[in-house]
């Protein structure tokens, strides 16, 4: 498209801000993104150093619509979600509460709920974990990457890469592996963008 500026949302939620992997692989895929798409706008928001509000009355009321206008103007989201405890970081689910909203990103149907997200948005999550997804999973413990899966999907997001990274918060040859790898995988995806 003629002066089409691409706009990308990086979110962080890794509660480890100065050391999370996460925080650096997002970071390294964003600027994958910029070296192929220089002139695209970044809109940077880390919601473990500026936590957004729970949904309470209050939000309710008076809710700022801040992570909906980004969410909706995004043609890329790159999110760092380590795995906490099974799941997301209580920091993203914030976020995903905030930015799950009907008549805005969703809409409840005659024939079920319809995602209102514009047509050909990507996710692309960087989910670290310092243990075995394979091994959660079986164990019907993995509660990250299905209900990030679920909870995009339910807007009307498509494409979701997600990248996990098992045993990456470990210091060994094996998360090394893992790493090196997942940084191979976000380049093959950056270069068909």
């Amino acid at each position: 498209k003629p002066n089409f500026i691409m706009k990308i949302l990086h979110i962080d939620s890794s509660s480890n801000t100065k050391k999370a992997l996460s925080r650096t692989l997002s970071k390294q895929m964003v600027d994958q993104i910029l070296t192929k798409f220089p002139n695209a706008e970044v809109v940077y928001r880390d919601v473990s150093a500026t936590p957004l509000p729970f949904v309470d009355d209050s939000w309710l009321e008076n809710g700022g619509h801040e992570v909906t206008k980004e969410l909706i103007e995004a043609d890329i989201v790159v999110a760092g979600v380590p795995v906490y405890n099974f799941s997301v970081p209580a920091s993203f689910k914030a976020w995903i509460d905030q930015m799950a909203v009907a008549g805005t990103t969703f809409a409840y149907t005659s024939t079920g709920s319809k995602g209102l997200l514009p047509e050909g948005k990507k996710v692309f999550v960087l989910a670290t974990s310092g243990g075995s997804y394979d091994t959660y999973t079986k164990m019907g413990m993995n509660h990250h990457e299905p209900f990030l899966r679920t909870v995009f999907g339910f807007v009307g997001i498509d494409q979701k890469d997600i990248f996990v990274l098992p045993y990456s918060a470990r210091s060994s040859e094996q998360a090394l592996e893992v790493i090196a790898q997942s940084q191979k995988d976000m380049q093959k995806l950056v270069e068909n963008i």
